[in-house]
């Protein structure tokens, strides 16, 4: 079996910045990863720039905040600053893939230009939350959807981990107007329009 090296990023990280459904997916699924022998740097947000060793996972942590510029277009100095932390991990760690959530959109500025394919995997979306929650998006909301969407169209593979949050995310990005073939929208077995792989 090739080892490669993968990178994730995660809003959170369990044991390190706090709790949360994607940080417990990413850590676990991170040192997994690395029980088969590939090597695993995990990227979230912090209050300080950092390296901190999750036994076999490193784990970076870089400040993502700037609240003026936030203020004017939400969420757009986070997704500069993980972009381009990113992008040096990719560099200096000689990086195979890249996996970012959908949730939030984050990693819509790493996508241009990138140097490793970029893997989204689809957790609940921020449209499917607030549907659930039967409520219209706020200003801030409104912008991390068109971020997910954005992220998901540049996306050169879409995961999930269930045929049924396949076939619901399938529906919902079937309105993103993918067409046959295009990167990001459709399984390796399969060039439908609008399906993900699950794994």
């Amino acid at each position: 079996m090739r080892r490669i090296s993968l990178a994730l990023y995660t809003p959170n990280y369990p044991s390190l910045t706090g709790p949360g459904g994607i940080g417990t997916y990413s850590r676990c699924l991170a040192h997994a990863l690395c029980e088969l022998g590939h090597r695993v740097h995990v990227l979230t947000g912090a209050a300080a720039d950092g390296i901190v060793r999750d036994g076999p996972v490193v784990v970076h942590t870089t400040v993502t905040g700037v609240p003026l510029v936030d203020r004017v277009i939400p969420g757009s100095a986070e997704c500069y600053r993980l972009g381009i932390a990113m992008r040096t991990l990719v560099r200096r760690h000689k990086i195979d893939i890249v996996e970012f959530p959908n949730y939030g959109g984050q990693g819509v500025l790493f996508g241009p230009g990138r140097r490793a394919p970029l893997v989204v995997r689809l957790h609940t979306s921020s449209r499917e939350n607030l549907e659930i929650r039967q409520r219209q998006p706020t200003r801030a909301e409104s912008w991390a959807i068109r971020r997910e969407e954005w992220l998901i169209r540049s996306a050169d593979a879409l995961v999930t981990h269930s045929a049924a949050h396949r076939a619901r995310m399938s529906d919902e990005l079937s309105a993103l107007r993918f067409q046959s073939g295009n990167r990001g929208c459709c399984r390796s077995d399969s060039r439908q329009a609008g399906q993900c792989a699950s794994a």
